[in-house]
C-alpha cells in the first residue's frame, strides 16, 4: 500500500532516516508509480538536515533516473 501525503510529510518531518529507508525499499520492490516516489524523493531531498538531503541526492535520485535536481549541497542554509 502507498503511504498517503500527509503520512509521508509527517515521515520525512519527525524521523527522516526511516522515511529514506522506506523510500529505498518502496524503489527496490517496483510495485508503486514512479512520479508519486520521485515526489517523496523530492521531499527528502528538499529536508532541512543535510544528511538526508545528501543521501536522497546519492541514493534516491540515482534509483529513479532523476538526475539532479539543481540544488547543491551548498546552496542551502541551515
Amino acid at each position: 500500500m502507498d503511504l498517503a501525503p500527509a503520512y509521508w510529510r509527517l515521515l520525512v518531518l519527525h524521523v527522516p532516516q526511516i522515511a529514506v529507508d522506506r523510500l529505498a525499499r518502496d524503489i527496490r520492490s517496483g510495485r508503486f508509480g514512479r512520479d508519486g516516489l520521485r515526489a517523496r524523493a523530492r521531499d527528502l531531498r528538499a529536508h532541512l538536515r543535510p544528511d538526508i538531503r545528501e543521501r536522497a541526492r546519492l541514493e534516491l535520485f540515482p534509483a529513479l533516473d532523476m538526475g539532479t535536481d539543481g540544488l547543491e549541497p551548498p546552496a542551502y542554509f541551515d
